[in-house]
């Protein structure tokens, strides 16, 4: 393993398997295209908040390559086609970066990936179906892009080992994806501050391992007395620790129920100009 705090500049590389940047704010440099030249690389982290420009399209040659962490540096660009020429990578780590342009429909190659990490960039377009069929994916952040379009309603299938889903902050026009009750593991589902157009289900309770469920601003009230009956469902989630379904205009009585919500639960979030008589005092 080589950890340096500057990008390396010589001609060559010593041979290793490892290779981490530490963090560095004294020094902007270039993507260290130097490392191309350490064909036995299976893990990149270049974490350090110091690096410019476009990443090159020369990574091809890493072809052990199983983790490419780039996360929060200055990186500009597309992000590039050809990463998914790289299939040994289980983990891909591009968040807080300034990219520009579409996710890249050659991700969907990478049938090994579980972690996908590609949140507070400047990312378009949709999300595209090849993305559905990396059925071993357990961690997704598209968050804080500007992504638009519409999820597939198969998700919850398709992506059945999910453990976090962030989506948030984002300008998805999606009905919400009811299959998502078939991702047993999911833990965090974030979905605030996007445009979804359906109520969420009255059973997404059966996930039973959520503890983090933001909701926030997604504009998922329909106008009818009924838009808070998902809430029951929820309240037997012994782990429960976060729920936010603040700004969505829900109309509707509170139910009683709510009180009886699991002693974990330490932020409840929920905001309307639209409830019943019968609204509970919550002290949470």
């Amino acid at each position: 393993m080589i950890s340096t705090g500057r990008s390396p500049k010589s001609s060559a590389v010593s041979p290793c398997s490892e290779f981490s940047i530490y963090r560095n704010n004294a020094f902007f440099d270039p993507f260290p295209t130097n490392l191309t030249r350490c064909r036995a690389l299976e893990y990149l982290d270049l974490n350090t908040d110091s690096l410019v420009g476009e990443v090159p399209d020369k990574l091809t040659p890493l072809s052990k390559l199983d983790t490419l962490y780039l996360f929060e540096n200055n990186f500009t660009g597309p992000i590039l086609p050809s990463i998914g020429n790289l299939s040994s990578l289980t983990v891909i780590g591009l968040g807080r970066n300034g990219f520009q342009g579409r996710i890249p429909e050659e991700i969907g190659r990478l049938k090994n990936l579980t972690f996908l990490q590609v949140g507070d960039t400047n990312l378009t377009g949709e999300i595209l179906e090849s993305i559905y069929n990396l059925s071993l994916l357990t961690f997704i952040t598209f968050a804080g892009n500007q992504i638009h379009g519409t999820l597939l309603l198969q998700l919850g299938h398709l992506l059945s080992n999910l453990e976090t889903l962030y989506l948030g902050g984002n300008l998805l026009t999606s009905p919400f994806p009811n299959s998502l009750i078939n991702a047993s593991a999911l833990q965090n589902l974030d979905f605030a501050y996007n445009n979804f157009t359906r109520l969420v289900q009255s059973d997404l309770g059966r996930l039973g391992g959520l503890f983090w469920l933001n909701l926030n601003g997604s504009r998922l009230r329909t106008g009818h007395p009924d838009d808070l009956d998902f809430l029951p469902s929820l309240v037997n989630y012994m782990g429960l620790q976060t729920l936010g379904i603040d700004t969505n205009g829900f109309k509707g009585t509170l139910p009683d129920s709510v009180t009886n919500f699991s002693t974990q639960l330490s932020l409840f979030l929920m905001k309307t100009k639209s409830m019943g008589p019968s609204l509970l005092a919550l002290e949470i």
